[in-house]
């Protein structure tokens, strides 16, 4: 396979993709960070992710690694793309050094996957710290860094691979996206199935889309039809890498008992093992398909409990499998909303009794708090009918509402409008299109700011200026008397042909 073209690339987002701008907004945050690392098991969107970030980041220069490339191959291109003499690419010294003193943002994909000399020399750069050079990169493993020190003393930000998949958020924004009719129980159960694996997500979607079925009919069809493919297409990862074997005896244990170094092996190596607080796991849908019945058995429990809906953009709604939640009091709602809009899900009860009671007695103001907990578990149990509402809020210290258990109306507005602006940027007008209509349908209103001096009312101005962002661009893309036609946007005067 030769390497790509050493040109700057311009990158095009299909219309199959969901740009994700929860991992987006970490990649910026850590611009402070000499290396970015994307790091993680095969399919989880990780080329993608970069495609997006470069496309939305001017000056990013932009290399791919093509497999077992030689370091004189990459360095040839390398050497082009900072506009040094190619000269240079013959002494890997002398480019090292040159190449360290670019001011330049290097975009590298699939880092980990060219000859070890290759490695080697990517290693080095990235650990050289003169310069301004600087890097966003994807890789397996992390062992694309020779000196580990890099990955703990701030040199290198590392995106847990956990953090790629899909949460149930974001499979709700690409149905929105593509159309897709679902249920709060059918966004459970896809969640459940794939594990938000980003490959299997897409598979499930797309087949959606083209066939124009519900969530919950493809996802039958998912199971029945694709699992094997799945599982075929794991089984020859884990064989590239001599793995299948450490995968079965991890799934399938002598004497029930698992060797933690096959799964920090796996884990070490980015195949298909996840370390998330504090334990190794395998991915969801790799242990269901290619593990015991057993371990399948449980995919019926993780699909009971059905996501939430939240609508904060003019009537606050919460309902749970189309069931609406019935708060007993304005301020039990309040408070829901409160936490469920902090960035984390969380808020200790200190920030709670100075939002809400800030001129009341500590222990009356407490016994307040005591109350709405009260109040809020008892309306989610009512709503749910279940004894247990531990899955969507919890009062045990801070107050926390799990935010990968909800869908957000905010959230997907942001999303729809970012897939909009990425998609008129790559010239895929009728996508972008399709996504703004999205966006405006959904703005039912301003987010309500109903408590003095809250953390969320900058939300509701960003909600208000992404909707206005919408709208002006559909009078720009559809203005009156235009019609959309047989894949094309048709303007009075004008076409714009679609790729």
């Amino acid at each position: 396979m030769s390497p790509r073209s050493p040109e700057r690339r311009v990158l095009a987002v299909s219309n199959a993709r969901l740009l994700r701008p929860r991992l987006l907004d970490w990649l910026r945050a850590n611009s402070g960070s000499r290396v970015r690392l994307v790091c993680g098991s095969p399919g989880t969107g990780k080329s993608a992710l970069l495609e997006d970030f470069a496309l939305a980041t001017p000056g990013a220069l932009v290399l791919t690694v093509a497999p077992s490339e030689p370091a004189a191959s990459f360095c040839e291109r390398l050497a082009q793309i900072l506009g040094l003499d190619t000269d240079f690419a013959s002494n890997l010294e002398r480019l090292h050094q040159a190449s360290a003193q670019r001011n330049a943002l290097l975009v590298i994909d699939d880092a980990d996957a060219g000859s070890e000399q290759l490695t080697d020399f990517l290693s080095g750069l990235f650990e050289q710290r003169a310069g301004e050079l600087r890097f966003v990169i994807s890789a397996r493993t992390r062992d694309t860094f020779k000196n580990p020190r890099l990955l703990v003393d701030g040199t290198v930000a590392r995106l847990p691979a956990a953090a790629l998949n899909f949460t149930v958020a974001e499979i709700a924004q690409y149905c929105d996206q593509r159309n897709i009719s679902y249920t709060s129980k059918d966004l459970s159960k896809a969640h459940a199935l794939t594990g938000g694996w980003a490959i299997a997500t897409a598979a499930c979607i797309r087949y959606a889309g083209a066939t124009g079925c519900s969530l919950n009919e493809c996802m039958t069809h998912w199971r029945n039809e694709q699992a094997h493919a799945l599982s075929e297409y794991v089984r020859h990862e884990l064989r590239n890498r001599n793995a299948e074997n450490t995968m079965l005896r991890v799934l399938s244990p002598d004497g029930g008992q698992v060797d933690p170094g096959d799964l920090s092996t796996l884990e070490r190596d980015g195949l298909f093992v996840e370390y998330v607080d504090g334990r190794f796991s395998v991915m969801q849908p790799v242990r269901d398909f290619l593990g015991t019945h057993a371990a399948r058995g449980l995919l019926e429990a993780r699909i009971e409990r059905p996501v939430m809906h939240v609508s904060v953009l003019g009537e606050f709604i919460v309902s749970i499998s189309e069931r609406r939640v019935a708060f007993m009091r304005r301020r039990d709602a309040q408070i829901f909303k409160y936490v469920l809009l902090k960035p984390t899900g969380r808020a200790s009860r200190s920030e709670l009794l100075d939002a809400f009671w800030p001129n009341h007695e500590r222990q009356s103001a407490l016994q307040g708090l005591r109350t709405a907990c009260s109040n809020i578990r008892q309306a989610l149990r009512d709503a749910t009918n279940q004894d247990d509402a531990t899955g969507y809020f919890t009062a045990d210290g801070d107050l926390a509402v799990p935010r990968e258990r909800v869908v957000l109306d905010v959230d997907r507005l942001a999303a729809l409008v970012a897939s909009g602006d990425v998609c008129l940027a790559s010239g895929e007008i009728r996508s972008a299109i399709t996504n703004y209509e999205s966006a405006r349908a959904l703005y039912h209103g301003a987010l309500i700011v109903d408590v003095a001096g809250c953390h969320y009312a900058h939300l509701a101005q960003d909600a208000d200026s992404m909707f206005e962002h919408a709208r002006e661009q559909l009078q720009v893309l559809v203005p009156s008397g235009s019609r959309l036609a047989g894949g094309n946007v048709v303007f009075q005067n004008k076409r714009i042909a679609q790729a």
